[in-house]
């Protein structure tokens, strides 16, 4: 197996990070580099992307490598660098938005 291409770009998140929702914070700018890869290189489109994040290894079964995958409509591999274990909602830090958050994150 041989690197193809290799495309990085330096983006500013303002969100802030909170255990299992880092999709909300990647994601866009996932996809957003993918598109402009289509556009530029549309011969060299990957048949699978690999995520820096979790895939279906999430403690909700959908990290950000399926969210990134669900908007390409593409195959994606989830790949995380630490084991995420979140025993409890409670572990997640205070904020003006925490209601809101425990809530939507009670889903399961």
């Amino acid at each position: 197996m041989e690197l193809v291409h290799h495309l990085s770009q330096q983006v500013r998140i303002d969100v802030p990070y909170i255990p299992t929702f880092l999709g909300y914070r990647e994601v866009g700018p996932y996809v957003q580099l993918v598109h402009e890869f289509g556009t530029s290189y549309p011969h060299c489109m990957p048949d699978v992307l690999m995520v820096d994040g979790n895939g279906t290894l999430h403690p909700r079964g959908c990290g950000s490598a399926c969210q990134v995958g669900y908007q390409l409509q593409m195959p994606t591999i989830g790949v995380a660098k630490n084991w995420l274990e979140l025993r409890t909602y409670d572990d997640l830090p205070e904020s003006p938005n925490d209601r809101l958050i425990r809530r939507v994150s009670s889903w399961k």
